[in-house]
């Protein structure tokens, strides 16, 4: 009896090869949001940083022209920040994106791989069922030939 064969082998591995790169555009997506987080966390850091040594500096006596410096320089930061927010707001989409486009592409491959082993299951039996055949022909030869 000839090999088994998967009729739809090359779509399956094209299957497998979209599963792949949507991992990997998945995984550069993630990268990029934690990029992002980063630099949220990064600019908050330096926003609470410039608050507290203008306080300090306050505290101690400021001229108004340093003194306006200081609130321009953090509603720069403010500014920079909301852009950092929304930023990663739109990280979060992609991200959620990405993971609908990997798990349609892993459905789309388990699919073919389950039809895969359906066939091949069907092949065996079939093939266990021309042995048992055979083997039934040989028994009754003998049996027959020496009666």
């Amino acid at each position: 009896m000839k090999r088994f064969s998967f009729r739809l082998e090359n779509i399956l591995k094209y299957r497998n090869y979209m599963e792949k790169r949507a991992q990997m555009a998945l995984l550069d997506v993630r990268n990029e949001y934690m990029r992002r987080e980063n630099r949220v966390k990064e600019l908050a850091t330096i926003r609470t940083g410039r608050i507290i040594k203008c306080r300090d500096e306050a505290t101690r006596g400021l001229d108004v022209p340093v003194y306006k410096i200081h609130q321009a320089f953090l509603q720069k930061l403010d500014h920079d920040l909301a852009i950092a927010h929304m930023d990663l707001q739109e990280g979060k989409q992609q991200v959620k994106i990405q993971e609908k486009i990997l798990k349609g592409e892993s459905i789309k491959k388990r699919s073919l791989e389950t039809l895969k082993d359906l066939q091949l299951k069907n092949y065996i039996k079939n093939l266990e069922q021309e042995d048992q055949k055979f083997m039934d022909e040989m028994v009754t030869m003998r049996k027959g030939g020496k009666a």
